[in-house]
Order: structure tokens, then sequence, then C-alpha cells
């Protein structure tokens, strides 16, 4: 059937990452992970242990991939009333 066709292509993620000032210290974003861990199906995801410069720039990532429109706005309206936050960008993993 169709449905066996469509599961491959549900498997590539979607995230939002977000984005800090330069000015940023490691306790604001420390403080982004504790004070915003995810809504609904918009789940935090885990820190990246390694000594990538990917890492270190943008240590605050979220998966989308099942989250609603709520469970999103939730999550960009508390990051956004962090100190420190520049903004948020959605990834979808293509690239």
């Amino acid at each position: 059937m169709a449905v066996a066709a469509g599961c491959s292509l549900a498997s590539s993620q979607v995230e939002f990452v977000v984005y800090f000032t330069p000015e940023a210290t490691e306790q604001q974003k420390d403080a982004v992970r504790n004070a915003c861990p995810g809504a609904g199906q918009a789940v935090l995801e885990p820190r990246d242990k390694s000594d990538l410069a990917t890492a270190r720039t943008y240590p605050v990532r979220y998966d989308i991939t099942k989250a609603s429109s709520v469970d999103r706005a939730a999550v960009i309206r508390c990051v956004s009333a962090q100190p420190g936050v520049r903004g948020i960008s959605e990834s979808d993993g293509s690239g």
C-alpha cells in the first residue's frame, strides 16, 4: 500500500537552532536549556559533547519533527524571552 512507501520520507529530522548574541555567556546558554525544556512534542535535544565548532556555537537545539504549531510557538516564546538570545532558525536536516 502507499503507506509503506511513505515511511522512509518521514525520517528526516526538523530542528529549531537557537542563535545567541556574541556577548552571550555560557551561563545564559545553560539558562535557556533550564528555562525552556521543550513543549509537547518539541523536545530539547541533549547537549552535544563533541568539541566541534557548531556544537559550541549552537549548543541549544530542539527536535520539532513531530511538534504541533502550538508546541513550536511555546518554544519560540520561551526562548525569545531569555537574555543573550538573538533568534531561532528552523533546519530541516537536508543540508
